[in-house]
């Protein structure tokens, strides 16, 4: 019998604020950057804020990845917001915090996270978004835990949510340019909020008000359209609704159907050119015909037969109700839910 050797761990300590729940013991060695990093950003984190009149204490950390660190903050009387907490290390990243700020304010949607208060630590180098409170989790962490299909019930009104409100802020004059399972959160158990307006900004018109193509190869490669991937001048809101649509699709399948929309990736040919060849889109177009014919439209490989947020508003899908019967039961959401924190 042949044992493997036992990975490598390293103790990492730091001070964290009374009360916390967070806390790091032995960490496996491939892990430990991340980890210093991270506690770094826990030592940085103020201990309370003061937000619309209330006071609010530092409890744990929800999330980490690139864009920096999102915790939770709790009032005494037991009212939770989110902070996120980014390293701001030189005026282009000062400069990018301010666009998201400018724009995220002006958005007021029931399907958008709520933006509650900012601030720039010019000493500390660190900005600070004070938001809405998601207390179930992202869309992705949601698609990786369930274990079956999500139910018909279930996809169309987690759609209908999105497309509401994507279309709203294209109306507004703005686009998101980077939708993605990660950057939809669940409020509650059925209510999904679109975050992270980072990489968000206006959309570019001429005089006469028509939208103008540009040339910004940003967002998550394998929710790129084709035109981003290959660097060719797009309408930015045409990519908006691909990656909605990817988002959808995804959501659809249970995992992501292709790496990127380019001209050698044979899952995303297939999609192109025949999509009924897979067994996977006969089952969906079988049962749900019109959701089939939405994604069909919002992931159309020609920019221009690629339909627009208000047209996908309008499609019979969106318009469609839907009966409960077959929703997943607030049991059974619970669990998955509970799953996701785990």
């Amino acid at each position: 019998m042949t044992f493997g050797l036992a990975e490598p761990v390293i103790t990492i300590s730091g001070e964290f604020p009374k009360g916390s729940t967070m806390s790091f013991e032995e960490v496996p060695y491939d892990q430990y950057e991340e980890t210093k990093a991270r506690l770094k950003m826990w030592e940085l984190a103020p201990e309370k804020l003061s937000v619309e009149g209330n006071t609010y204490y530092l409890e744990d950390e929800l999330g980490y990845g690139g864009y920096g660190s999102v915790y939770s903050m709790t009032s005494t009387c037991g009212e939770k917001i989110a902070l996120k907490l980014q390293k701001a290390l030189n005026e282009k990243s000062v400069q990018s915090f301010q666009n998201e700020v400018s724009i995220w304010k002006q958005l007021k949607h029931r399907n958008i996270i709520k933006l509650l208060g900012h601030k720039e630590d010019y000493f500390a180098e660190l900005t600070l978004l004070m938001m809405e409170h998601a207390g179930y989790g992202d869309l992705f962490s949601f698609i990786d835990k369930y274990e079956d299909r999500t139910p018909s019930v279930f996809r169309h009104r987690i759609a209908c949510q999105l497309i509401d409100a994507l279309a709203y802020m294209h109306r507004s004059g703005f686009v998101h340019c980077d939708v993605k399972p990660e950057n939809v959160i669940f409020t509650e158990l059925a209510t999904v909020k679109i975050c992270d307006f980072g990489a968000a900004r206006r959309i570019y018109c001429d005089g006469d008000g028509m939208e103008l193509k540009q040339c910004i190869r940003k967002g998550t490669t394998s929710f790129l359209t084709p035109e981003k991937y290959y660097g060719i001048p797009s309408y930015s809101t045409k990519d908006d609704v691909w990656a909605l649509g990817m988002t959808l699709l995804y959501l659809a399948l249970g995992y992501c159907p292709w790496d990127a929309a380019a001209e050698d990736d044979q899952q995303y040919q297939l999609w192109k050119i025949e999509p009924t060849r897979l067994p996977q889109y006969v089952q969906i177009k079988g049962e749900e015909p019109t959701f089939f014919e939405l994604l069909r439209n919002m992931l159309h490989p020609v920019e221009d037969s690629r339909w627009t947020m208000a047209e996908s508003t309008s499609s019979y899908y969106i318009r469609e109700s839907h009966r409960e019967e077959g929703y997943p039961s607030k049991k059974c959401l619970k669990r998955r839910f509970k799953i996701m924190s785990c």
